[in-house]
């Protein structure tokens, strides 16, 4: 066997050996993150058990203990506990801790809490490019309220370029996802003509929807599309229920409304008892 056959030889068979051990460390690799992935998914589950029975303390400590093993679920909870006050004290920083540990392994809603921290400057500072990176990721993701935060930084230009195109498809994505603020925002884009042709059919049925649900602004624009005859017939009675019922919470346009029609009302009595 000539020098170079036996060099060639030692070679493979080294590699031959480089190659298996490397096999081996991924295979004790992989088993050492599945049973990483297991603990955490373990421990979330006790957490989960302890937070139904209002045993903070310990869910606590077993979703911290969960977070340890990766388990980005517990992690984006105690994002939630943290920005909320759930059984710990409110704290907003340690909140975007967490949200950002999930956030970076691709959980979609604590990319969409993170970005919701980062729009306000809750627990860090105020940054609307951040707000809108973060609240992308979450949206391409199908976050609804992702979907509707975007739509509206699209919509008012902030951290991004205002466009009213862009801000109906994501304001669209998340009212057909009942996002009641994504509806709202989109019935006024309907309304308006922006980014969409002008439909005020199309406003009045999301603005209906909404104001099922109880949103006094709905209410209220429902109202006046009801007095003005816009997308829907002209009934004056129909306004009034839904000014009403905006007022009744508190909405001040809507009891302005209420007061100018009293008004009317009496002027046009008055002039109808003096022809008489």
């Amino acid at each position: 066997m000539s020098m170079t056959t036996v060099t060639l030889l030692c070679i493979a068979l080294g590699t031959l050996g480089y190659v298996a051990h490397t096999n081996q460390g991924s295979s004790n690799d992989a088993n050492t993150d599945t049973a990483k992935q297991d603990v955490g998914k373990e421990a979330f589950e006790i957490a989960d058990k302890y937070y139904g029975q209002e045993n903070y303390t310990e869910a606590i400590r077993w979703f911290i203990k969960a977070s340890d093993h990766g388990n980005t679920d517990a992690q984006y909870t105690l994002g939630v506990l943290y920005y909320h006050g759930f059984g710990v004290e409110k704290n907003c920083s340690d909140a975007v801790k967490w949200y950002t540990m999930a956030a970076e392994q691709g959980h979609a809603a604590a990319q969409s809490g993170l970005g919701h921290c980062y729009y306000f400057g809750h627990g860090i500072q105020q940054n609307y490019t951040e707000a809108v990176k973060w609240s992308t990721k979450a949206a391409e993701q199908g976050d609804a309220l992702a979907q509707g935060s975007l739509g509206k930084c699209y919509y008012i230009g902030k951290g991004v370029q205002k466009n009213y195109v862009e801000a109906v498809k994501w304001l669209t994505k998340a009212a057909e996802q009942d996002d009641s603020s994504a509806q709202c925002l989109l019935a006024d884009c309907y309304y308006m003509g922006r980014g969409v042709q002008q439909n005020y059919t199309e406003a009045v049925k999301w603005l209906t929807i909404t104001a099922k649900k109880g949103v006094a602004t709905a209410q209220y624009s429902l109202g006046g599309c009801y007095l003005m005859g816009k997308g829907v017939q002209q009934n004056t009675t129909e306004a009034v229920q839904w000014f009403t019922r905006a007022a009744n919470q508190g909405n001040s346009d809507a009891q302005k409304a209420l007061n100018e029609l009293n008004e009317l009302a009496d002027v046009l009595k008055s002039l109808h008892e003096e022809s008489a």
